[in-house]
């Protein structure tokens, strides 16, 4: 593209060029900026029009843009010169596409991708045309085509468009204005792109529209600036390079390692990563050795804060220079850093005074209005002692000038008080906030971080994220005085500011100029508030430093792993027990409970709950010796289950029943649980018989906590953990008053307490209450009932736990509840499984381990490869993704990632461990079996033993070396299977209405169906072929569900499946997965749409929806009526397809509509595909494309392939 377009892309060429990249560039013989240097092959055509109509056009261009004119008369001069170079750029690309010996030259080249700039469509014809990846290295296209083509959400009332004038922050006439202008697109494209369109349909010999020809673009690099441009939503193909063609300047060596170019490095995302990203910045890389530190500190306990980070970037080598008014509160000199004090007229008895004053008001005793009315006036005195000495600082002149001659690489300081923001503008350095929080809470106007009054509550209001009605209200009363508070205190800082600085500026417009944002604030002891991607909690930076146990070494060691390997969220204080409900997890809790040798010798108490609750942790317990863990356990002398054993030291305590009493108890609790009856029968049956349990279970735990010799004991063991189940309340009592963290093991609590203590979702409408027997497909009624047993709660918890509410007060000298209590643990460990139980939403530190004591049994080659893979996949998995656990028949429900893709790959045809295990293979003929034969090839070549069942006659399916081929006797001919094969895919493909292609293909398919139940039939009831599969001992099943036939087999043999396939007639997929498949967004087949419907779309979409429940009926009633004979037991292709273990889909995000996933369902679209070597081009952007969707996976290999490119 010629212009400042080809300006751009010559220095990139240049770059590649010197890593030793061919290119060749193609472009009209008339041109105004292209020329031939040794950097590039220069390939000419000629074209219809001179150089100088060119050059007349990209100056009156240059001049209407940057005229003054009103924005129609603006964009009517551009749109008209656009239409002529339009007309211009037609005729060049209709004279390249036509010149056929440069085309010729193009195709012989073999050339690995085309780098353009989709501005004008050429480039991306000729890439379509020869079948090679496209690069888009752009600025913006009119009327918004790239952001349509790319699928990149674009909200006329967020994203302004071309020429607008807007910013992300518009006013509703300006957003009107924004919808106008989005509207005109649609006719400006068509007048402009046309011609375009017609030439790429012709050239192409198919229709095409602009939007599809770029929607096939692989990356698009935006020179977009994230802090110079409006923030806006990107799609993972698109990358912004802003700045990418700047001039070159020498970096300052102290300034490389602080702060990573112009305007970029420091938007992190809200990530674990970010905080290693933030420490390595402040103080650990030694390449930051020697950067120079301006600190513009606020006294106080923000200094005392904010002195603790310095010491540490002090050790590393920064050179840090603190300015301070000469009387100002904890601030004093030290060797970590130089002071520059400078005068102010305020003595240090009216500071200490001052601050003083504001802290006995802010936590004197008093209603909320008397409490703000007093902060308010202390408040207002401290920020005019902060206002005199900001004035003086920047009126001391020969200070200023050391600044200014000092070359800073950046500003650290609290914006509390804005003085250090104006100076970093005047320096024209960056800035790092450190900060609790700014009064009138303008850091969450500054970062545009969401802050809603009716979730987020504002100082002094004492209410946390969970209001009631009433209390937001008056969050939203409080919010509304923040108009007034900024008002009085930052309005003299604003005129200083503009004084200053010379021109009109406003404390908003200087914290918005901030680069990171560190929070003194933590997710277990605050609330947890929304975050902008620059915001970090850094809470308990400044905590005292302890020596860490054993235990506790491994509990961050064990935290840093996940935050090397998974996403979690954010460091926080009290933290590293928050885990993500994440498959790593379950490794990552294996490995800190019982596998780590650094965990040797960690002490664990356990305070036992007998019965069942202790046979399901006494396996756990005896794993845990094992490993070296010391355990005491703590029980009481009458119980059921709860022995002495070698695993762990039994400390037991006397109680007032014994143990006949005990069992009667327990007895009757059960039989009243499991007895017959209706609902209302068994709730209040099993209501009086826990009411009497856990009066006997309130005895024991009054016993054991006023036991004051064991306790004596247990408070002088220093143990580092407790574990229990919270079902019985004592247990995180004694965790509270030994402040140790604590770790519950369990099935559920009464009353639905585990729901409610860990903030989890439980929607009645979807969740099931105990009792009941539903699952979380519940009818109308069903639901009903389901919210009515919910009230029961209120007045269930009340008998279960008042008593425990008492108790733990008087034993722990304050007011708690066990809610409160619950609320404090680490880790749920669920004694759940997402295989036998529903499926129910789970909280981050919620981690599912159904099955952990069931009987162990050894696994096969396959079934070790099998856990291996999920190890693997668990060591990859990204960012929010929750795979269950290590589930009934697999380890195979794996998360919908690239690292997955690999991981199926080293499944499929890598790990030399899979050689010898045995599968089953059913396959369906034609192309699912062209698909599968692929991989089936690998799987042979890594030594598995494959064994393939099909019928004599078949089309595609015939014997090789890499499997053994058994077939069977079918009642058909191969002539006859051709002909319904050919018939079926001429009507398939055939022209026509909806009606009459569907109406063709119906018939055809019940007639191929009527082929292939009669194919399973001869299978199914061939005796002595049946009793070989028996006999074989198969690890899996490979099948492709299209037909059900393999899913009966499965069933039949007791092994796993794992399906391949492309979909299933009728969407069965969706619903045997429970994968969402709404028809406003989800295409039904044959409807020929897209992801992106319109209304009228959506309503044909969702007709197409109706017919599938009668195509479902016609295509497999047969099945399920053969199922259930062969099976010997009722059963539907539905429940047959829910037990698959994995569905590998044939799609792919490239070529097909993104589309809703389950964990256990897998893209791996392109795996039959033609496989070729990839060029240093090519292997460079796979490589950069996975490291920008999954950083997690980072590559060193790939990152200096993508060096070759861009560095």
């Amino acid at each position: 593209m010629d212009g400042s377009h080809w300006l751009s892309m010559k220095e990139v060429l240049a770059e590649l060029s010197r890593r030793g990249h061919e290119i060749v560039v193609v472009a009209p013989d008339s041109n105004i900026l292209i020329d031939s240097t040794g950097s590039y092959t220069m390939k000419t055509y000629s074209v219809p029009y001179k150089q100088e109509e060119m050059e007349e056009l990209l100056r009156s261009t240059g001049m209407i843009s940057f005229s003054e004119e009103p924005y129609i008369t603006r964009f009517l001069g551009i749109w008209k010169n656009f239409r002529k170079s339009s007309t211009l750029f037609h005729a060049a690309c209709s004279s390249l596409l036509h010149k056929k010996e440069l085309m010729k030259f193009i195709e012989e080249s073999k050339f690995d991708a085309v780098f353009t700039d989709p501005l004008t469509p050429c480039g991306q014809i000729v890439a379509l045309h020869f079948s090679i990846p496209s690069v888009f290295f752009l600025r913006g296209i009119p009327c918004s085509v790239d952001i349509y083509a790319a699928q990149s959400p674009s909200p006329p009332s967020y994203v302004p468009r071309l020429f607008s004038s807007n910013t992300d922050r518009m006013t509703f006439s300006q957003r009107v204005k924004n919808l106008l202008i989005s509207i005109s697109e649609y006719f400006t494209c068509s007048i402009i792109y046309s011609p375009f369109e017609k030439l790429a349909s012709d050239f192409l010999q198919k229709p095409m529209t602009l939007t599809q020809l770029l929607s096939h673009g692989s990356v698009w690099l935006k020179r977009t600036d994230f802090v110079f441009d409006y923030p806006m939503p990107v799609m993972p193909s698109m990358i912004f390079i802003g700045g990418i063609n700047c001039g070159k300047k020498k970096l300052i060596p102290q300034n490389s390692a602080l702060h990573i170019a112009a305007g970029m490095a420091l938007v992190f995302p809200s990530h674990p990563r970010v905080t290693v990203t933030l420490l390595v910045l402040l103080s650990v890389l030694s390449l930051a050795t020697g950067g120079k530190l301006l600190v513009v500190p606020v006294g106080g306990s923000h200094w005392l804060s904010m002195q603790e980070v310095l010491d540490g970037l002090r050790q590393k080598g920064h050179e840090i220079v603190i300015i301070s008014p000469e009387f100002n509160l904890h601030v004093k000199p030290s060797e970590n850093f130089t002071t520059k004090l400078y005068h102010v007229p305020v003595t240090e008895e009216e500071v200490n005074g001052g601050i003083q004053a504001f802290l006995k008001d802010a936590f004197a005793e008093g209603s909320f209005l008397e409490r703000f009315q007093r902060v308010r006036e202390r408040v207002q005195k401290l920020f005019e002692l902060g206002f005199i000495a900001c004035e003086h600082l920047l009126n001391n002149k020969e200070l200023i000038r050391y600044l200014e001659e000092s070359n800073f690489d950046a500003l650290f300081t609290d914006p509390v008080l804005p003085c250090g923001a104006i100076l970093a503008e005047h320096l024209s350095i960056p800035s790092v906030y450190l900060l609790r929080g700014i009064p009138c809470g303008l850091d969450f106007e500054a970062t545009q971080c969401p802050s809603p009054p009716s979730y987020v509550p504002r100082i002094f209001t004492d209410h946390t994220d969970h209001m009631n009605f009433l209390q937001r209200v008056k969050n939203v009363i409080f919010d509304a005085s923040n108009l007034f508070l900024c008002d009085f205190l930052f309005k003299p800082y604003e005129k200083l500011a503009s004084d200053f600085l010379q021109r009109d500026v406003t404390v908003l417009d200087l914290l918005r100029k901030a680069s990171i944002w560190l929070l003194r604030y933590d997710f277990v002891l605050d609330y947890p508030r929304p975050l902008m991607p620059n915001i970090i909690a850094v809470g308990g930076v400044n905590c005292a430093h302890k020596q860490l146990s054993q235990v506790s070494c491994v509990l961050f060691f064990i935290l840093v792993l996940v935050f090397l390997l998974c996403n979690t969220p954010h460091t926080s204080a009290g933290m590293a027990l928050v885990f993500p409900s994440h498959p790593q997890v379950t490794v990552t809790l294996l490995v800190l409970l019982s596998m780590l040798s650094l965990a040797a010798g960690g002490k664990l108490l356990v305070v036992s709950v007998d019965g069942s609750p202790w046979s399901s942790a006494l396996e756990f317990l005896k794993v845990l010796s094992q490993k070296g863990h010391e355990i005491v356990v703590v029980a009481p002398e009458a119980s059921i289950n709860v022995k002495p054993s070698e695993n762990f030291i039994l400390k037991t305590y006397p109680v007032t029943f014994t143990q006949d009493e005990m069992d009667g108890s327990l007895d009757r609790f059960l039989q009243d649980a499991f007895a017959e009856g209706s609902f209302l029968e068994r709730f209040f049956r099993v209501r009086e018989s826990m009411k009497k349990l856990s009066e006997s279970t309130f005895m024991t735990c009054e016993n054991l906590l006023y036991n004051k010799e064991l306790i004596r004991y247990l408070e002088e063991s220093n143990f580092d953990a407790l574990l229990t189940d919270p079902v019985l309340s004592c247990g995180a009592i004694l965790a509270e008053h030994l402040s140790i963290p604590s770790v519950y093991f369990m099935r559920l609590i009464p009353c639905g307490l585990d729901f409610e203590a860990s903030q989890c979702p439980s929607p009645p409408s979807y969740v099931p209450r105990a009792f009941t027997d539903y699952t979380d497909h519940m009818n109308f009624l069903q639901r009903v009932k389901n919210v009515i047993l919910e009230t029961s709660n209120l007045f269930l918890c009340d008998f279960v736990l008042k008593p425990y509410d008492k108790l733990a007060s008087d034993f722990l000298h304050r007011d708690v509840t066990m809610l409160d209590l619950f609320r404090k643990a680490s880790i749920w460990l669920l004694r759940y499984d997402f295989v036998f139980e529903y499926p129910r939403p789970l909280m981050p530190n919620m981690i599912a381990v159904g099955g952990v004591n069931c009987a162990h049994k050894p696994l096969s080659q396959v079934g070790c490869v099998l856990f291996f893979i999920l190890v693997l996949s668990d060591f990859c998995a990204p960012k929010n993704v929750i795979t269950p656990h290590i589930a009934a028949g697999m380890a195979l429900v794996l998360p919908s990632h690239p690292c997955i893709t690999v991981t199926l790959l080293v499944l499929l045809s890598v790990l030399n461990l899979a050689a010898g295990g045995k599968l089953l293979v059913v396959p369906v003929d034609g192309s699912h079996w062209l698909s599968m034969r692929e991989v089936l090839e690998g799987l042979w070549q890594k030594g598995h033993e494959i064994v393939v069942v099909a019928p004599e006659a078949s089309i595609h399916i015939k014997p090789s070396e890499s499997f053994v081929m058994k077939a069977y006797p079918v009642p058909f001919t191969q002539e006859e299977l051709d002909n319904y094969f050919r018939e079926f895919s001429q009507d398939t493909f055939a022209e026509g209405s909806f009606l009459e292609r569907l109406a063709k293909i119906h018939q055809r398919v019940m007639n191929m169906s009527a082929i292939y139940i009669s194919s399973c039939e001869r299978l199914l009831y061939n005796s002595e072929l049946i009793r070989y599969l028996e006999e074989s001992n198969f690890d899996a099943l490979f099948t492709d569900p299209f037909l059900p036939c393999g899913q009966i087999l499965a069933e039949h043999l007791s092994i796993p499946s794992v399906f391949l396939l492309q979909q299933i007639p009728c969407g069965l997929e969706m619903e045997a997965t429970q994968c969402p498949n709404p028809p406003s967004y989800v295409p039904r087949t044959f409807s020929g749409y897209t992801d992106h419907m319109n209304f009228f779309q959506r309503v044909i979409n969702f007709f197409f929806e109706i017919p599938n429940s009668v195509l479902c009926h016609l295509l497999f009633r047969h099945y399920s009526k053969l199922a259930s004979d062969f099976l010997q037991r009722d059963v539907t292709v539905l429940d047959l397809l829910r037990k698959a273990s994995i569905w590998l889909l044939r799609l792919d995000f490239a070529f097909h509509f993104p589309r809703p996933l389950m964990p256990n369902m897998i893209v791996i679209g392109g795996i039959t595909c033609t496989h070729k070597k990839l060029s240093q081009v090519g292997d460079a952007l796979v490589c950069f494309f996975f490291l920008h969707l999954n950083f997690v996976s980072l590559n060193w290999n790939c990152v200096s392939r993508f060096k070759l490119l861009f560095t």
